[in-house]
């Protein structure tokens, strides 16, 4: 287990590099106006990874290995890299090594990744593994809640390059829709761990089926994507469609909370389509409504503070959800003891229930279905939760503002770095040509 967290950590270190660059390179290169398709493509492209990751996950637990959930990133990865290196073409300031990292807000970074480690362990422990009141979970809450307020202080008035500078957050439109961000990515999160873990825990099917079951969701989740992408940049209106598709979202995540172990495939199914249709929409209208508020400048940590929020959501889903749902099936094992036998009720105590449906689905049908329908039952608690936070994120897109988005580039370089890219594409005489300074305003940015 050690060497799989290091090998995680290592690969989060590369992931999450990579998840916030795409945004900033796409936002710094094409108008706003524009840039909901592009981030749409990019959302589609995450959808399309989210079907395809299950199913070959689940292919390859079943019929070869859990291992090659990995190797299989390695080639994935290599061609990446070859793609990028010949095709990405971007003019940027080249600074040195020693420059560069001074500028780096090392204090800020730790308190964000030790703040945020220890908080969540904290939840996930709680009431689970340890009891609420233990030290170990107090601690963790304690110590972890104290240096993410921490994090806030050295960001306001310490940090002279801060990851999350406090004017990101200073008017309402922003900070409501970073707010969006933080529930809906839990929301989502959520959906894409307990939806799997419904059809295996209480359908009893592989985790081949799990994911092909999960392709309606997804499908749904990409065209919502692509279709806000192109409705914005035709429209220039981003509110309408957060809004519509929160409403879908709360709709879709509350009839989540119906499922149960004589579900029929056309619920299921049609379940799916509410909700992957409402939460597709929201992996690029909350980030353009920041984007039209905010000074070129800020694009960088903006679009990095959004991923931060959105990643750090997602763990949070999760926790809170896995807290909220061992809980609850907990309570449910006295009234299982009579019909299961020891064996049993060790294997689906604390931590184990959520890893044991390969045994239970095994299970003489007389053990099996008290199981399912306690597995179900305390998966619809967990919705309840969920369409909580769906509710929350509609009521907070009614406080995101109204702002135009510009049709022309803005460059989020400095003067001196735009005349230097300028320079390059001069003919002659000194003058630049206008097919030249088109592709110089691109360049520049």
């Amino acid at each position: 287990m050690g060497t799989l967290i290091a090998g995680r950590t290592v690969q989060g270190l590369g992931g999450g590099g990579i998840v916030v660059l795409v945004n900033i390179t796409v936002s710094d290169i094409v108008t706003m106006r524009e840039r909901g398709k592009y981030l749409a493509a990019v959302g589609a492209t995450w959808a399309l990874a989210s079907a395809i990751g299950p199913i070959l996950g689940g292919a390859f637990a079943t019929s070869a290995t859990w291992r090659w959930c990995f190797i299989i990133n390695i080639p994935i990865g290599l061609i990446a890299v070859a793609i990028i290196s010949y095709f990405l073409r971007l003019h940027s300031p080249k600074i040195g090594v020693m420059e560069g990292l001074q500028q780096v807000d090392w204090l800020g970074s730790f308190l964000a990744v030790i703040g945020t480690t220890l908080f969540l362990v904290g939840l996930d422990f709680g009431g689970v593994t340890e009891p609420w009141t233990s030290a170990l979970v107090l601690s963790c809450l304690i110590i972890g809640a104290a240096l993410l307020v921490a994090l806030i202080f050295v960001e306001w008035k310490i940090s002279k390059n801060p990851i999350m500078p406090p004017r990101i957050f200073g008017n309402r439109t922003n900070a409501a829709s970073y707010m969006v961000c933080f529930l809906h990515a839990q929301v989502f999160i959520a959906s894409a761990f307990y939806i799997p873990l419904y059809f295996q825990a209480v359908l009893g099917k592989t985790a081949l089926l799990s994911g092909v079951l999960t392709l309606p969701f997804v499908i749904m989740l990409s065209l919502g994507s692509v279709a806000t992408g192109i409705t914005i940049a035709k429209t220039g209106r981003y509110r309408p469609i957060m809004r519509i598709g929160l409403v879908f979202m709360v709709a879709g995540v509350g009839s989540f909370v119906d499922w149960d172990r004589n579900s029929s495939y056309v619920k299921i199914v049609f379940f799916q389509f509410i909700a992957g249709l409402g939460m597709g929409p929201m992996f690029q209208s909350p980030l353009i409504a920041i984007h039209s508020t905010i000074n070129p400048r800020d694009i960088g940590v903006a679009t990095g503070a959004f991923s931060f929020i959105r990643n750090l959501a997602g763990a949070v889903g999760v926790s809170l959800g896995t807290v909220i749902f061992s809980n609850e099936f907990i309570k449910k094992i006295p009234s299982l003891v009579p019909v299961l036998t020891p064996e049993t009720v060790q294997l689906i105590s604390g931590n184990g229930a959520t890893s044991s449906t390969g045994v239970v689905r095994k299970l003489p049908a007389s053990q099996r279905i008290p199981i399912e329908d306690a597995f179900a039952s305390s998966l619809s608690t967990t919705w309840w939760y969920f369409f909580g936070i769906s509710v929350a994120a509609l009521i907070s897109s009614l406080f995101v503002g109204k702002h135009t988005l510009s049709t022309q580039l803005q460059s989020s370089q400095p003067a001196k770095a735009r005349k230097k890219a300028g320079d390059k594409h001069k003919t002659a005489n000194g003058e630049a040509t206008p097919e030249v300074s088109k592709e110089v305003e691109k360049e520049v940015v």
